[in-house]
C-alpha cells in the first residue's frame, strides 16, 4: 500500500525502553503493524504516530547492512561519534570511499594506489593528512558500510575498544562469584572479598589436582586491582540495592524530580528539624561545664526568597510540638526574641506572616489527630513531606549545611568528623564543650546576619532579604487572633470540667471566674444520670502543650459572641515557672515516689524539683551520655515564644493556584466550624501494606483449608474402598469366603430378631 514515507517490509525500529521491532505488515488506514524481535510482542500504530515518537526520540530506525560477504556491517556494532568529532584516519576513509562510490575503478592493489594518487590532494585540500594503503582502502569499502551508505562511525578504529577477557573461563566465573559476593551483603568490602576470592581458587586448585592430577593447570590468582575494578564496573541501581536498600539506590542513581515552586512570599514555608554537629553546656549552671548534650534546630525557610522566618533551638527531639512552637514564631512579630538580642532587630524585623501551606517530615510524630486538628483550627494548609526522600524539601536541607559548614563544625565541642575518626584522633566533644546554649542561638543569628541573608543566593540568583523585601511591597496574611491560635496549637485531650476547675495528670488548673462561666454555660450539656450531686460537672474537650503545662486551654461551643477556647492556669505557679513539660512533670512525679516524698502540695512539689535538680547535678559529670540526654530534658525544657498584641491587614494577589485567589480563609476555622472541633479520621499510615498482606494470608489460608478438605476427603475414600470387597478382579476362594462370611452375619441378626435383641 502507499505511505507517505517510504517504509520497507522488515525494517527495525528501536523503541525506547521495549526493544527492537520489525514492521511486518501495511494495514489499512494507514497503520503498521510491528512485530517484536525477541518474544511474542505486537504494536499497530498509524504512521504519523510512529512518525511523532521518531521526532520525540522515542523511536529509531535502525539501517541494517552488509559487507560483500554477506556480513553485517560495521554501521550496525559501533557507537557515535563523539563530541570531540571523528579522527583523521577515520575522515580519510570516509573521503576515499565515498570518491570510489562515485567514481569505481579496479580493487586491485595497484588500481587503487594510483586512485588514491589521484585523489590525494583533493583530500589535503579538506585537511585530510592521513593516507590510507591499497589495502587499507580496499578493507574499508568492503567492509565499512556499502555503497552511498558510509556512516563516519563505521570509519573508526574498533581495535582495544571492544572488552577483552583476559583469564581462563573459570576465574572469569569466579571473579563474578566474587563481585556477587560483595554486592551481596552491606558488610562485606573490597578486601573481604579478595580473600573469598583467593580461597575459592585455591579450593578449585586442590579439588583439579585430586581428581587430574599433573594434567591439573593450576590457576593463577587475579591482582586486587583486576576484583576492585570489576566491582566498580558493577555498581549500578540493582547492585547498589543489593548491597545497602533501594533508598539509597534510587539516591544514587535517579534523577531528581522538579521540586516545588513558590510565586510569592509565605506560599510555601518549609519546616524541619536537625540535630546539630556540636555539643553545648547547660546555661543554668554557673561553672558551666556539664555537657547537655547537642541541641536540635528547627528552621522555618519561606521557598520564594530563602528567607528563615523562625528558628528554634532546643534540647527536645524534633517533634510536632517543636513544629508547633516554630509555626507560632513565624506567625508572630518576635518582640521577645527582638528584646533578648537587640544587636539583631534589623534582622528579624517583619520576618512574620501567615503562610498559605507549610511542608514538613512525613515523619509518626508529626502527624495525627492532633496536628491535623491545630492546622485546621489555624487555617492552614499542611503538605507532607515524601517519606524517606529530603530531596523534597532540598532548600532547608541545604541551610542546615551551610549552618554546619559555617559555624556548627568550628565552635568547641564540634562533632564535624564520624565517631570512630574523633576517638582516633583524641577528640572528645562532651568534654570539649564549653559554649552555652544561648551563646550558640547568638552565633546562628549573627551567621544568618554577616554571611546567608544579606549574600547572594545561588539557587534564587538574589539576596534573600531582597526577595522577602520586594515581595513585602505586595501584602500579606495574618492570624487573626494569635491567642486562639496559640489554643489550637497543643495536644487533644478530654477532662471533666468541675466547681474546683480541672484535674489533669496530677495538676489542677482553675481560674474563679473562668470556671464559672465555662459552668454556666455548658453545664446542661453533661447527662442528667452522670451529674455529681451538689456541682455541677462537664466533660469538656481540652488543649495543651506538652512543652508547658502552665496552663490548658478548654473548648467553649458556647462562648460569646463566637465560640472559641477559654484558658485555666495552672494553680501550682511557682511549680511551673520557667516553662515546665509534660514530661518533666511525670519524671518528677515518678522520682518523688521513688524517694518517698509527699507530692500533693505547690510547696512538697517546688521542694521535689530542687531535690531531683540537684541529684543530676551531682551525677552530671560520672554518668553515661544516654543517661545526661535523658536528664538535661529536665533542666532546659523547650519554652514556645508568642508574643504581640496587634493585627494588620493587607490585600494579597493570587496565590499559588494561578489565577484562582487564594481560598485559605484568614479567620480561624474553630470559630465557624460544625461540632467540637475534632477531625475524621485520616487514611491509616501503611494501610495500603497491611491490606494487602491482609489478603494474602487470606488466600494462603483458603488454599491450606482446601488441601485439608481434599486430603480428608481422600483418605475417607481410601478407607470405605479398603473395607469393601472389590467388584472386579476377585479371586474364586476370595468370594467364597466372602460369602460364607455374609451368610454367618445374617443368621446371626436372624436370630437377635427371633430373641428379641434387636
Amino acid at each position: 500500500m502507499a505511505t507517505k514515507v517510504r517504509h520497507k517490509l522488515q525494517e527495525e525500529w528501536h523503541f525506547t525502553g521495549e526493544g527492537a521491532f520489525l514492521l511486518t505488515r501495511f494495514l489499512p488506514e494507514d497503520r503498521l503493524l510491528l512485530e517484536g524481535v525477541t518474544g511474542q510482542r505486537e504494536k499497530i500504530l498509524s504512521e504519523d504516530g510512529l512518525n511523532v515518537l521518531r521526532e520525540d526520540g522515542e523511536a529509531v530506525r535502525i539501517r541494517r547492512t552488509t559487507d560483500n560477504a554477506g556480513h553485517r556491517g560495521r554501521y550496525d556494532e559501533v557507537d557515535e561519534v563523539g563530541p570531540d568529532g571523528a579522527s583523521d584516519m577515520a575522515r580519510a576513509r570516509r573521503f576515499y570511499c565515498r570518491q570510489y562510490d562515485q567514481r569505481p575503478c579496479s580493487l586491485g592493489t595497484k588500481g587503487l594506489e594510483a586512485f588514491i594518487e589521484r585523489n590525494r590532494v583533493a583530500a589535503a585540500a579538506r585537511g585530510i593528512a592521513w593516507v590510507p594503503s591499497g589495502p587499507a582502502l580496499y578493507r574499508a569499502i568492503t567492509k565499512r558500510g556499502e555503497r552511498h551508505v558510509r556512516p563516519m562511525r563505521a570509519m573508526e578504529s574498533q581495535t582495544g575498544k571492544g572488552k577483552r577477557e583476559r583469564w581462563p573461563k573459570a576465574v572469569s566465573s569466579m571473579l563474578e562469584r566474587a563481585v556477587a559476593w560483595y554486592y551481596s551483603l552491606r558488610s562485606r568490602d573490597r578486601t573481604d572479598a579478595y580473600a573469598f576470592l583467593t580461597r575459592f581458587i585455591k579450593r578449585a586448585n586442590g579439588i583439579g589436582r585430586v581428581r587430574h592430577g599433573g594434567a591439573w593447570q593450576t590457576l593463577r590468582a587475579p591482582h586486587y586491582e583486576v576484583l576492585r575494578t570489576r566491582i566498580a564496573e558493577a555498581e549500578n541501581e540493582e547492585t547498589i540495592a543489593a548491597k545497602h536498600d533501594a533508598t539509597v539506590a534510587r539516591r544514587r542513581f535517579r534523577g531528581t524530580r522538579t521540586t516545588i515552586q513558590a510565586k510569592g512570599i509565605l506560599d510555601f514555608v518549609l519546616i524541619d528539624s536537625t540535630v546539630i554537629d556540636g555539643w553545648c553546656v547547660l546555661d543554668d549552671f554557673a561553672d558551666g561545664t556539664i555537657p547537655a548534650g547537642r541541641p536540635t534546630l528547627t528552621v522555618a525557610l519561606d521557598l520564594y526568597s530563602r528567607t528563615p522566618l523562625a528558628m528554634l533551638l532546643t534540647y527536645e527531639p524534633p517533634s510536632i510540638y517543636t513544629i508547633m512552637s516554630c509555626v507560632l514564631l513565624l506567625t508572630t512579630s518576635k518582640r521577645d526574641l527582638i528584646a533578648r538580642f537587640p544587636q539583631y532587630a534589623d534582622l528579624w524585623a517583619d520576618k512574620w506572616g501567615k503562610p498559605d501551606t507549610i511542608i514538613v517530615d512525613n515523619a509518626l510524630e508529626q502527624i495525627g489527630v492532633s496536628f491535623q486538628d491545630a492546622c485546621e483550627d489555624a487555617g492552614i494548609s499542611v503538605r507532607w513531606a515524601p517519606v524517606k526522600n529530603p530531596e523534597y524539601k532540598a532548600p532547608v536541607e541545604r541551610i542546615f549545611h551551610t549552618f554546619n559548614v559555617k559555624l556548627f563544625h568550628k565552635v568547641p565541642g564540634a562533632v564535624h568528623l564520624p565517631p570512630h575518626l574523633m576517638s582516633r584522633l583524641g577528640f572528645d566533644p562532651a568534654k570539649d564543650a564549653v559554649i552555652s546554649r544561648s551563646e550558640v542561638e547568638g552565633l546562628i543569628y549573627q551567621t544568618l546576619r554577616d554571611s546567608y541573608q544579606y549574600e547572594r543566593h545561588a539557587g534564587i540568583k538574589a539576596a534573600p532579604e531582597t526577595l522577602w523585601r520586594a515581595g513585602l511591597a505586595n501584602g500579606r496574611e495574618v492570624v487573626d487572633d494569635p491567642k486562639l491560635l496559640e489554643a489550637s496549637f497543643g495536644k487533644v485531650g478530654e477532662a471533666l470540667l468541675t466547681r474546683e476547675g480541672i484535674r489533669f495528670e496530677g495538676m489542677r488548673f482553675h481560674d474563679p471566674v473562668v470556671t464559672t462561666r465555662l459552668l454556666s454555660q455548658l453545664a446542661y450539656l453533661a447527662p442528667v444520670r452522670g451529674r455529681r450531686k451538689g456541682s455541677a460537672t462537664v466533660k469538656v474537650k481540652i488543649k495543651y502543650n506538652p512543652a508547658d503545662v502552665g496552663s490548658i486551654s478548654v473548648w467553649n461551643p458556647e462562648k460569646e459572641p463566637r465560640k472559641g477556647y477559654d484558658s485555666l492556669p495552672n494553680t501550682d505557679a511557682r511549680y511551673t515557672a520557667g516553662g515546665l513539660g509534660m514530661w518533666h512533670h511525670r519524671r518528677i512525679e515518678e522520682w518523688a515516689k521513688a524517694e518517698g516524698l509527699a507530692f500533693s502540695t505547690d510547696d512538697e512539689r517546688w521542694e521535689a524539683r530542687n531535690r531531683l535538680r540537684v541529684s543530676i547535678e551531682n551525677a552530671a559529670p560520672h554518668i553515661k551520655y544516654a543517661a545526661m540526654r535523658r536528664k538535661r530534658r529536665l533542666l532546659d525544657p523547650p519554652k514556645p515564644v508568642l508574643v504581640g498584641d496587634t493585627v494588620e491587614f493587607a490585600t494579597v494577589g493570587p496565590g499559588v493556584l494561578g489565577s484562582k485567589v487564594a481560598n485559605i480563609p484568614t479567620a480561624p476555622l474553630a470559630e465557624v466550624r460544625e461540632g467540637d472541633g475534632i477531625p475524621e479520621k485520616g487514611p491509616r499510615r501503611g494501610g495500603r501494606k497491611a491490606d494487602a498482606t491482609r489478603a494474602r494470608n487470606r488466600r494462603r489460608k483458603q488454599a491450606e483449608a482446601a488441601a485439608e478438605n481434599d486430603a480428608r476427603t481422600e483418605r475417607a475414600s481410601a478407607d470405605k474402598a479398603a473395607a469393601a470387597p472389590a467388584e472386579a478382579g476377585l479371586s474364586p476362594d476370595a468370594a467364597d469366603a466372602y460369602f460364607a462370611d455374609m451368610a454367618r452375619r445374617m443368621d446371626t441378626r436372624k436370630k437377635r430378631r427371633t430373641t428379641g435383641d434387636e
